[in-house]
């Protein structure tokens, strides 16, 4: 088998890679709960950023039975608009990271926002979710994006308007500066034939690891997987993110 090479030889693809387990998750995510699960595997390395709540025993013990419930589902079973929150913090935190590094070490290949913004241009959705679930977060997910360029050009959409007319704060999906995304693809959106559809997941596999940025199912084996490959081929810890 060839080993997996280091970061420092391979580029990253400019992609945002998400796992979203659904199908049998939709039940299994109450066993993790009544099992009082921690995540999976090399999920739980202490050089992730992303910490499980059960690993805090402070904060474990002053939950009560119905915020734990709640607090698995948040990391287990994600709907859209968690999905939504997560990515745009997800991206803002990328983002700024790049950024610093490029002030401290002057990096010539990618100069400015634009540069770093050309680091991170699509994302690609690794899941076995309905299409009609998909097709909503897709949906989603660009209008957050496009939303940003009339935020900051000071135009109100529909939704931002009402909010600012009832008092209440703009929805917790908008970026503070301008984001696009050149395509949101799924693992739906492959054509696999049936002689190559067993390996579907090892390709999944595959751009988790090479992905700029990866946010995963702490509870999944998959995910698990792609943690260690990345671990392994040197990927910072802070570009691999938990829900």
């Amino acid at each position: 088998m060839t080993p997996t090479p280091p970061v420092s030889k391979i580029e990253s693809l400019p992609v945002l890679a998400l796992h979203l387990r659904r199908g049998d998750f939709i039940e299994h995510c109450d066993n993790l709960y009544n099992w009082n699960s921690t995540y999976t595997g090399f999920n739980t390395q202490p050089s992730l950023p992303d910490r499980f709540f059960m690993e805090n025993a402070t904060m474990r013990d002053s939950m009560s039975a119905d915020e734990m419930k709640e607090a698995y589902k948040q990391k287990c079973l994600i709907d859209v608009d968690e999905v939504r929150k997560r990515v745009v913090r997800a991206v803002t935190e990328w983002r700024n990271e790049r950024l610093k590094q490029q002030r401290n070490r002057f990096m010539a290949a990618h100069t400015g926002d634009e540069g770093v913004k050309e680091m991170l241009r699509k994302v690609y959705i690794m899941t076995n979710g309905d299409r009609e679930f998909l097709n909503q977060l897709k949906s989603a997910l660009l209008s957050d994006a496009q939303r940003s360029a009339l935020r900051v050009d000071n135009k109100l959409t529909a939704e931002d308007a009402n909010a600012k007319s009832t008092n209440r704060p703009s929805n917790q999906c908008d970026y503070d500066f301008v984001w696009s995304w050149d395509e949101i693809s799924t693992s739906r959106d492959m054509d696999i034939g049936w002689e190559t559809k067993y390996v579907a997941q090892a390709m999944d596999m595959y751009v988790g690891q090479r992905a700029e940025v990866f946010i995963g199912n702490g509870f999944s084996s998959l995910t698990a997987n792609v943690v260690l490959l990345r671990t392994v081929a040197g990927v910072e810890p802070w570009r691999t993110r938990f829900w």
